[in-house]
């Protein structure tokens, strides 16, 4: 593979030459805060009746999305219409517009649901409030992007704000990736594909394991990470390689893990950054988002306790004192008398109140908030000399020599918790509390709330987690240990009252992980981990019974275990740089994996495939001279033994493409297309086209529309030109039975459209759009014979003057709304009037699309003795242009009766052509994962 890794450097070099324009052409964003990610709303302000929340997620969303860069964005929400659109605005103010330049301002906008409509520019922030540029936009319950452009300033102009005027009506909706910068627009590169991601342990975590291990998600483009870790939030955020300040702790390391050099202390929070490089890109490093998460602590609250006592007053019942109701964050007590016990008037003395745990535990320290009622400082209802009892039964008591004395409630709200009360590392499933005296010297007596910490010294946190399903037969059993632990005893067995019983000792352990080895498929397993400590008393702490249950089969390979580093997938499948087949597997830049389209788990193996003699071209990676199949292999070190687990059958899940495009019959056509989208300023979409001369239209039955997303969008449409962003008029529907006109007025300008109600025009359904001069006008019907507008008698309404030359292009468009997934559209009985002329012909519309050929798709295994068999797909060749995932169950008597020996299989094939006689064909993609063996289904 070794030539394959140097073309790899070559082409992100020649790749990266060619992306620093378009950072240029990004400019600075000269915005404080613009993403929100500082986490904070400063510099930014609201006026009016507005509130303002950097959020995180999109609660209440009706389009559920995430924030469009990093990890926050600002959630508004006016609250009131304004009698003016001026009454509300979100500011971000003191800048200075300077003389001879122009500027652009964009953002992202989405909102709850419907429209809203935002007065959005730069502004001079004083009287007469100059606008520039300004635009109304409305924006929809899906990300988009909106700006504007300023004039050329003639003066220096300041005070300068960035001013979003939000008063037409009420309503709530978010706001991200504001930019505001020199020059024309530009689109923005989002930090989010080239940052880290998917932090492990996740952003905020508590009680993380002291020998944890840092991982985290690659972003794109990058080779190497540089790892910050520290406590001080400050220092992480703004360290760099020319200033580390003692937290640069790894640098341009490959994994994507890092392991701290010690133990985490307890309870302590730290941060850490990753940084993503690649030396051959000028904008590298990729400043990550800082993360935080707290080590577990050394002790833990007890939970789930009973409280019951001598006796108690109505609505002061014995639970108050352990149910947390009168607690701040902070721990502060109220003074609030329903949030305490107090035993009843008269009651039977002497008073006591007793704690239950659900089991016995080594108890670390005891916190008491006395009685804290108002009057306390008067009558003193506190208890003051006590004594304090624990059992393990609840008959057998041990006194506490070392507590004789509650110290006195203060009486007044923020009472914090008294001294803690060293319990020594008692074993105790029982506490009890009597009241010898209070501090008033009465014999009624209250307390506010009690806590107890313990030691954790059982076994926890069990990996497989207890219950878990689906687990691999080769899993490796771990657990957190005990704090006192000096080694482990593990039990394990499909026996589960032997696991309780103490019978399914397997092994003694040190270290709190232990391998079981191979584990049968479709089984439940039983295991405990017994802690033990000769010098502790008592010396062994028993664990609790966990469970686990295994795969319905084995894996061959499920794509998982790859990574950009040093496990890349084309270098366990082998392709055209090996076999000199038309085969390339993985993608030519990172992440080489598909990390989208995938059946389970995380990952799948993209699979393209040219058999027309030369791969990839017009590429750094092109080859010539290939052959005319296509073929991924996977060869074993050690032959594997496919008889294992009585397994009977190969499957193996795939899924392609659908075709480009293709007329079945006259007026009948199947195509397919790629792009983020046909809206406001984007337009990535495949177009079939004619030629129309004149006045004239098109007409097509949308017969169905693949569901890449609920706007996908397949349906018919005018336009001058081919580039993106031209002028042009269209009636598409959707997979969400909904049908839409839309038109952009002039090229580079945002479109308006409107649309019909979700699932009130379900397909199959019809579209038609008419030239008359320069008016179009759309129309839908149900049967091809009552056509009506979009908004039902306003005949205005789906039409518009567009000042179109008399020649333009006529025809079909699809999008996915999806970027790098095909959504496949069918029509029928598209036909056209006027003009028209030319064969079908397409075009890939802001972004290149793709598309799959027929060809004939296998799979082969070969045994350790060269014995290969070859099994065909039965559907080819059109087993490729499938759009959904499909499972390909091959039993293994087709291999062993070949003569292919199952218990040394050496190489498995995943084939496109015909090996047996090649000949030029086409190209395409296919989507393998989750290759399986399956044993024979359970008995009934």
């Amino acid at each position: 593979m070794r030539n394959r890794l140097v073309c790899l450097t070559a082409a992100l070099l020649i790749g990266f030459i060619g992306l620093t324009p378009v950072h240029a052409q990004d400019g600075t964003n000269i915005l404080v805060n613009g993403g929100f990610e500082d986490g904070v709303l400063e510099p930014w302000y609201v006026y009016g009746d507005v509130t303002a929340e950097v959020v995180e997620e999109l609660v209440g969303a009706a389009v559920t999305e995430n924030p469009i860069e990093g990890d926050y964005c600002l959630h508004l929400e006016v609250h009131s219409a304004g009698a003016n659109f001026w009454d509300s605005h979100l500011v971000n103010p003191g800048y200075v517009f300077e003389q001879g330049k122009h500027y652009t301002l964009s953002a992202f906008f989405k909102c709850n649901e419907g429209t809203l409509q935002i007065n959005f520019k730069p502004e001079l922030g004083e009287n007469p409030y100059t606008g520039y540029g300004e635009q109304v936009i409305t924006i929809t319950e899906e990300w988009a992007e909106y700006s504007v452009t300023t004039p050329v300033f003639a003066v220096d102009t300041e005070p300068g704000n960035i001013t979003f005027h939000i008063a037409y009506t009420a309503g709530d909706f978010w706001v991200d990736g504001v930019r505001f910068y020199e020059g024309d627009y530009a689109p923005p590169v989002l930090r989010k594909k080239f940052m880290s991601a998917r932090p492990n342990p996740e952003k905020g975590a508590v009680d993380v394991p002291r020998d944890t291990t840092l991982s985290w998600a690659s972003g794109e483009s990058a080779n190497t990470h540089d790892v910050y870790f520290g406590t001080i939030f400050e220092d992480v955020n703004t360290a760099d390689r020319n200033n580390p300040a003692d937290v640069l702790v790894s640098r341009g390391q490959t994994a994507n893990t890092f392991v701290p050099d010690s133990l985490l202390d307890f309870g302590q929070t730290y941060y850490w950054r990753i940084d993503e490089v690649n030396n051959l890109n000028p904008d590298s490093p990729w400043k990550g988002d800082v993360w935080s998460f707290t080590a577990e602590p050394f002790v833990y609250p007890i939970e789930n306790i009973t409280a019951t006592a001598s006796s108690w007053q109505t609505g002061m019942e014995p639970e108050n004192t352990v149910n947390g109701s009168g607690l701040d964050d902070n721990d502060l007590h109220s003074t609030e008398n329903a949030a305490m016990w107090l035993s009843g008037t008269g009651g039977p003395q002497p008073t006591w109140i007793q704690y239950e745990f659900d089991r016995a535990y080594k108890l670390h320290e005891m916190w008491v908030w006395n009685s804290n009622m108002a009057i306390e400082p008067l009558f003193g209802l506190g208890m003051k000399d006590v004594t304090v009892e624990y059992s393990t039964n609840g008959s057998d008591w041990t006194i506490l020599s070392s507590v004789s004395e509650f110290a006195q409630g203060l009486g007044t709200n923020g009472y914090a918790h008294n001294a803690p009360i060293d319990l020594s590392g008692v074993v105790a499933k029982y506490v009890k509390i009597t009241a010898n005296s209070s501090w008033g010297g009465m014999s009624q007596y209250g307390l506010s709330e009690v806590r107890f910490l313990y030691k954790p010294v059982r076994a926890r946190g069990p990996q497989p987690a207890s219950g878990q399903a689906d687990v691999a037969q080769n899993v490796v059993l771990s657990w957190r240990e005990a704090r006192e632990a000096a080694s482990h005893e593990v039990y394990f067995s499909t026996d589960r009252q032997a696991v309780i019983d103490g019978s399914a000792l397997v092994d003694t352990v040190n270290e709190n992980s232990y391998d079981p080895g191979p584990l049968e498929l479709r089984k439940t397993y039983y295991w405990k981990i017994n802690e033990v400590n000769d010098v502790e008393s008592p010396t062994s702490w028993q664990g609790d019974v966990w469970s686990f249950s295994t795969l319905e089969y084995s894996v061959v390979d499920d794509f998982e275990q790859y990574n950009d580093t040093n496990n890349i997938i084309y270098n366990v499948w082998a392709d055209y740089a090996v076999n000199n087949t038309g085969a390339t597997v993985g993608y030519l830049e990172a992440p080489f994996a598909e990390r989208s389209i995938v059946h389970e788990g995380l990952q799948s193996m993209p699979f393209r495939y040219d058999n027309d003699g030369t791969v990839n071209e017009g590429t750094t990676y092109e080859q010539a001279g290939t052959m005319y199949y296509s073929e991924a292999e996977r060869e074993w070190a050690v032959p594997q033994d496919w008889t294992r687990d009585n397994a009977e059958v190969l499957t193996l899940f795939f899924r392609g493409n659908p075709q480009a495009f293709v007329e079945l019959s006259p007026g009948n056509i199947v195509m397919s297309g790629t792009g983020e989208d046909i809206y406001q300023t984007t337009d990535e979409f495949r177009y079939a086209y004619k030629r129309l001369d004149g006045d004239g239209s098109i007409t097509a039955r949308i017969e169905s529309i693949q569901y890449t997303n609920e706007w996908a969008k397949a349906g018919v449409m005018i336009r001058p030109r081919l580039e993106p962003l031209t002028m042009q008029a269209q009636m598409i529907g959707s997979p969400s039975n909904r049908v839409e006109w839309m038109y952009r007025p002039m090229a580079g300008a945002i479109t308006t459209e409107i649309a019909t109600d979700v699932n009130s025009t379900p397909l199959p359904h019809w579209v038609r759009l008419t030239r008359q001069g320069n008016t179009f006008i759309g129309e839908h019907s149900a049967d091809g014979l009552n056509w009506s507008s979009i908004t039902e008698g306003d005949p205005t309404s789906s039409s518009i003057e567009l000042q179109m030359p008399a020649t333009v292009y006529i025809g079909l468009a699809v999008t996915s709304h999806e970027s790098g997934i095909l959504c496949k559209a069918e029509f029928s009985e598209v036909s056209t009037t006027g003009n028209v002329t030319g064969q079908w012909q397409l075009a890939d519309v802001g972004v290149a699309q793709g598309g799959n050929e027929a060809e004939q798709l296998y799979v082969a295994v070969e045994d350790s003795a060269g014995n290969v068999k070859i099994v065909n797909h039965p559907d080819n060749p059109d087993a490729v242009l499938a759009t959904d995932w499909q499972q390909w169950d091959i039993p293994l008597t087709v291999f062993s009766d070949a003569g292919v020996d199952l218990t040394a299989v050496n190489t498995i094939y995943i084939g496109v052509g015909n090996p047996a006689d090649p000949q030029a064909g086409d190209e395409g993609m296919l989507y393998v994962d989750d290759i399986r063996l399956y044993p024979p289904p359970p008995a009934e």
